[in-house]
């Protein structure tokens, strides 16, 4: 591990996003805290760019302006003005009053420590069956939102009925995720005594960071395909493992692989920027494309395709080009027919974080 010199670190406050930096590599929040470094990424910034539009559109619902940040890129400008032609917001704001958008909101935790969360929109929804509840809509730009109760909505939960606990007490909320491309939506909801409960868990957690990351040792790099994104790569410790200790040695493999599909992507734009193949002493560097056909018609699956072959009898004209799968069912089946089976055993390393298994 790594002593550094330097001046003493002191947390006082957690959110969501710093979280989420811990639980993908404890190392990366701990340099985070030191020097507060991203990397410049797209999608990110057609993200916040999108974030940016969303809350204006929210403010001229309720008559209010929002002066968006300056946005230069046109190409980040017109795929985030893309993204925000999609929202329905008729239906999003459907029978619920706006309080809040764009919303700071912190909570003091009994270890001393503010939990802090900024919410892209707050709703008030008085439902004729459920009543009155508080509705934190978080606007997301991915094609698929996340689709379980993780720390974001534990958060934001707990952080709304902390904030409005004196003006409404007993207030339930809902917590939703809504795609702005697609409407892929997921929501989930808590009653208040469930939300407010959430301050016994949080707070250890808020403690077990604040622990880590105050730290004058550096953490254990956690790498992984994570690692492509971080804006520490170069200087992560995880080169300089041990590659004998196999713990050390799996998380060096997992440093290279994420640096070589940087190193990869760096030629594919290499070479998509010249007209001709890059030729070197040793190498040729082309890009291969491969072409294969699939099924266009609409709602017909290769499966499906199989049946209609068979029911038309012209199954066996094309035998030679199935490719049948060893299932337990076929082998049933078979089996009833007089044929024998037997087990063919391949070795292969295999790597997988801890408690997934291919079995």
């Amino acid at each position: 591990m790594v002593f550094l010199e330097e001046k003493k670190i002191s947390m006082s406050t957690i959110s969501k996003s710093f979280a989420e930096n811990y639980d993908t590599c404890k190392l990366k929040a701990w340099k985070k805290k030191r020097n507060n470094r991203d990397l410049e990424n797209k999608y990110l910034q057609i993200g916040l760019a999108a974030h940016e539009m969303f809350a204006k559109k929210i403010a001229e619902r309720i008559g209010e302006q929002y002066i968006l940040k300056n946005i230069t890129d046109p190409s980040i400008k017109f795929e985030a003005q893309n993204i925000i032609k999609k929202v329905d917001f008729d239906k999003l704001l459907s029978n619920a009053d706006i309080i809040g958008y764009e919303q700071r909101v912190e909570t003091l935790l009994p270890n001393g420590m503010s939990l802090i969360g900024v919410l892209d929109l707050v709703l008030l929804v008085d439902d004729p069956v459920v009543g009155l509840y508080l509705h934190v809509i978080d606007f997301k730009t991915s094609y698929v939102v996340n689709k379980e109760i993780d720390n974001e909505a534990i958060f934001y939960a707990y952080l709304i009925v902390k904030a409005y606990e004196k003006v409404i007490p007993g207030i339930p909320v809902t917590f939703t995720r809504y795609s702005g491309r697609t409407h892929d939506t997921w929501g989930h909801f808590f009653t208040n005594k469930d939300a407010l409960a959430f301050e016994e868990i949080i707070t250890p957690y808020a403690s077990e960071i604040k622990k880590v990351i105050e730290s004058e040792e550096e953490p254990f790099p956690e790498a992984g395909p994570h690692c492509i994104q971080c804006p520490f790569l170069d200087e992560c410790s995880a080169k300089d493992l041990d590659e004998t200790n196999p713990r050390e040695l799996l998380v060096k493999l997992q440093l290279h692989k994420a640096n070589v599909k940087i190193l990869e992507d760096k030629l594919k734009a290499l070479r998509y920027e010249n007209e001709d193949a890059i030729e070197t002493e040793e190498f040729r560097v082309d890009i291969k494309e491969s072409k294969s056909k699939v099924v266009a018609t609409k709602n017909m699956s290769k499966k499906d395709l199989v049946v209609l072959l068979a029911k038309a009898g012209k199954l066996e004209e094309v035998l030679n080009s199935i490719d049948l799968k060893i299932t337990e069912q076929v082998i049933e089946k078979a089996t009833e027919l007089g044929i024998d089976f037997k087990d063919r055993v391949s070795k292969r390393l295999d790597i997988q974080p801890k408690g997934v298994s291919n079995e």
